[in-house]
């Protein structure tokens, strides 16, 4: 992984910044997998947290980037029943990308198999569990809408979309906003296998729906919007949004100008 700082100044100038993980002697053969990459709230340093398979089992590490040192937080500083779902295997405790809200990086589990949300505390560093009071299916999806975090939940092939808000964030109370309801028969009109995922995408409940040859924009009334027409095992979709930071010179206007014709959670990519 490389970290990328882009100075003020105009034309901008590009440092790179390796962000790989220092080796450690003495444990023979391991595998890293960097999981996050975050900003300590207290130092202001950029650090990477990463998953270490080695024959004693998993760990966590942290390291700051540049500093060439890490150190374990893994499995000493969370819950026993963290620890207990790290030690049943890769498959149970891989980790995806990873959405970051309040400080927080956050992990949806795999296949909807448990109701839990894995949390990285960045300040504290350290790990804990975010309960969901609700059945989670195995197509999910976190966004942030209205300054809340958000859950989108949904079946393989199903009709229905059902979108959830985390409305006190300490005291995990969710919230259930609506349900989306999809045109299943004009979809299949298209997509003949039952394997399509649907997203809500946006606050203004825009869905995405993600076929294998066949995308479908729906708004929050089930009416399609646009179809697009590309082979979907060559897509990786991801809830990360792209923040500029430089100064808006004339260049941005063009640029934001011509991409007004596509959807609007197109813009920017």
């Amino acid at each position: 992984m490389l970290l990328a700082m882009v100075s003020c100044s105009w034309p901008a100038t590009i440092i790179y910044i390796s962000a790989i993980p220092p080796h450690v002697n003495g444990f023979g053969s391991f595998h890293d997998s960097i999981v996050g990459l975050y900003s300590h709230g207290h130092s202001s340093e950029f650090r990477v947290l990463y998953y270490r398979e080695i024959c004693l089992g998993p760990e966590f590490y942290v390291s700051t980037v540049g500093s060439g040192k890490e150190r374990s937080i893994w499995p000493h500083s969370s819950s026993a029943s963290l620890r207990r779902w790290s030690v049943k295997g890769k498959e149970d405790s891989q980790f995806n990308k990873p959405f970051l809200f309040h400080g927080n990086l956050h992990w949806l589990p795999q296949l909807g198999g448990q109701n839990k949300i894995v949390v990285f505390d960045t300040l504290d560093e350290v790990f804990r569990w975010l309960h969901v009071p609700f059945k989670m299916h195995n197509v999910l999806s976190l966004l942030e809408i209205e300054g809340s975090l958000a859950m989108s939940n949904s079946h393989i092939g199903s009709s229905k979309l059902d979108l959830w808000f985390l409305q006190d964030y300490k005291h995990m109370v969710w919230v259930h906003k609506y349900r989306i309801e999809l045109p299943v028969i004009e979809i299949r009109r298209f997509e003949e296998d039952d394997g399509w995922c649907s997203h809500i995408v946006s606050q203004e409940g825009d869905v995405l729906v993600d076929g294998f040859d066949w995308q479908f924009h729906y708004d929050i009334k089930g009416n399609l919007l646009e179809k697009f027409q590309c082979n979907g095992r060559l897509l990786n979709f991801t809830s990360h949004v792209l923040q500029e930071s430089l100064v808006q010179h004339e260049v941005f206007q063009i640029l934001d100008n011509e991409s007004r014709h596509e959807p609007h959670f197109f813009r920017g990519l």
